[in-house]
């Protein structure tokens, strides 16, 4: 490497690429885990996937290395590619079967694009070497150095364009909004790819000197950094939000609860109470809003799986005249459930099953109620679940949960997790920022809290009187 500064433009340039490495790397690896650890599965799998978790980034920290040598002492060009390349492609292959494993995981069908891509891969480089053959190139290095270089680092930039799709469709599967910037890296990357086939195996074979490959590898690594770039913008937007003020802990009229995390649960913040048919859950949402609704707070209350009047029942059975704070504007009650008669609605605020309009009718009532200390009451959502699909269905959870965060209100959702798939479940667990699960034992109702920032879990089931 001989010409002036040429060991620290690649060495800014490999930080770049490396960073495109990483943060796929580090979203994947916590799909994997997260998502493992939350579902029934094989031992043999789940130590599967632990070790393609490790050559990943075994393979990344080779590629650190790599990327240091020009710095400890003298290397030939063709040893630094070709051990930089290598390095890469490990990563990048235990990322890309890792990441096949979980499409496969989330019942995504891939099959199509993954053929594409492998045929684009097996072509490519070949096809290059090809090319300079019969233009009669003279290699610099042996022509099997040369075709690994070639494929390793061609399988780099090709995979890379394809976990990009790849993230971008389990993204979407776990119902993240922002495709546009999964999309970006795949078109970006593989246009890289074009480039490194053609600048490398034009050096490689004397046609370009290296002074020329690195105006080629400055194109690389401004794309590859727009690549990372977009990708870390996609993983920041999609995150679940904190609370917009600082928390303070509320009542929620479960005793135990109340008693065992010292004041209640944090708001604003996202609350799911799960539990199979007739573990009380409707009881617990109702003795929510009753709590609520006496510490003068507002409770919009959606009613997707009974009738308002039900819950009106409910409630005086909780200890409060509901008609009070309705007229109050204190109790705002969503018919959602009249609409599978295919009868008018006589409530005052209504919605349609459909995932858009509950979204509408909820923007517009914590924009009326702006202001004031809200808390958003939704019994329940499996069956929103089942009626628009996976998809769908956890992309609204995420609008859900950003729109009441946003307006600095607190979330309460019921759900059975019995009625969807393990996958489903440990992705809504997710968004959640609080977890109370629910079960009724020998007649005994109980309640354990699974997740909880500010409290120290010890998977107690605690008796509650309803």
């Amino acid at each position: 490497m001989a010409a002036p500064g040429y060991e620290t433009i690649t060495l800014l340039g490999d930080i770049w690429i490396g960073l495109s490495i990483l943060l796929p790397t580090i979203f994947i690896s916590r799909i994997a885990v997260r998502v493992r650890s939350r579902i029934p599965w094989q031992e043999v799998e789940k130590s599967s996937d632990r070790f393609y978790l490790l050559l990943s980034w075994i393979g990344f920290a080779g590629y650190v290395a790599v990327t240091l040598t020009p710095w400890l002492g003298p290397v030939s060009e063709v040893d630094y590619l070709f051990y930089s390349q290598l390095t890469r492609m490990i990563t990048v292959s235990a990322l890309f079967v890792l990441t096949n494993r979980l499409l496969r995981l989330l019942q995504v069908k891939y099959w199509r694009v993954q053929t594409a891509y492998l045929i684009i891969i097996v072509l490519a480089p070949s096809l290059a070497m090809a090319y300079h053959l019969v233009s009669g190139n003279r290699p610099i290095a042996p022509p099997i150095i040369i075709g690994e270089i070639l494929y390793f680092g061609f399988i780099f930039w090709t995979l890379m364009s394809y976990l990009g799709l790849a993230v971008m469709r389990l993204t979407s599967r776990m119902g993240f909004r922002n495709r546009l910037f999964y999309a970006i890296p795949a078109v970006l990357n593989m246009a890289v790819a074009i480039v490194f086939i053609y600048a490398v195996s034009s050096y490689l074979y004397g046609v370009i000197t290296a002074e020329t490959r690195l105006i080629y590898r400055g194109t690389s690594t401004a794309l590859g950094s727009i690549s990372g770039a977009s990708l870390l913008l996609g993983l920041l937007s999609d995150r679940p939000r904190p609370p917009r003020r600082p928390t303070s802990l509320l009542l929620t009229g479960l005793k135990p609860v109340d008693e065992y995390t010292n004041g209640g649960i944090p708001y604003p913040s996202l609350t799911l109470v799960e539990g199979g048919s007739g573990s009380g859950k409707s009881t617990v949402a109702n003795m929510l809003t009753a709590t609520r609704l006496l510490e003068d707070d507002v409770v919009i209350r959606f009613c997707l799986d009974y009738h308002p009047n039900i819950v009106r029942v409910g409630l005086l059975g909780a200890g409060i005249d509901p008609k009070k704070y309705e007229e109050a504007s204190k109790l705002i009650m969503v018919d959602g459930f009249t609409v599978l008669s295919g009868e008018r609605t006589t409530e005052k605020y209504a919605t349609s099953r459909d995932l858009n309009d509950i979204l509408i009718t909820l923007t517009s009532l914590l924009n009326q109620f702006k202001g004031q200390r809200i808390w958003v009451v939704i019994d329940s959502i499996s069956q929103l679940l089942t009626e628009s699909g996976q998809e769908r269905f956890l992309k609204f959870i995420r609008i859900l949960s950003s729109k009441c965060t946003v307006a600095g209100a607190g979330l309460i959702v019921t759900h059975n997790p019995l009625s969807t798939t393990p996958i489903v479940n440990a992705l809504l667990e997710e968004i959640f920022h609080n977890i109370l699960e629910l079960k009724v034992r020998g007649g005994t109702r109980l309640v354990k809290i699974v997740k909880m920032p500010h409290v120290q879990l010890d998977e107690r089931w605690m008796k509650y009187e309803t």
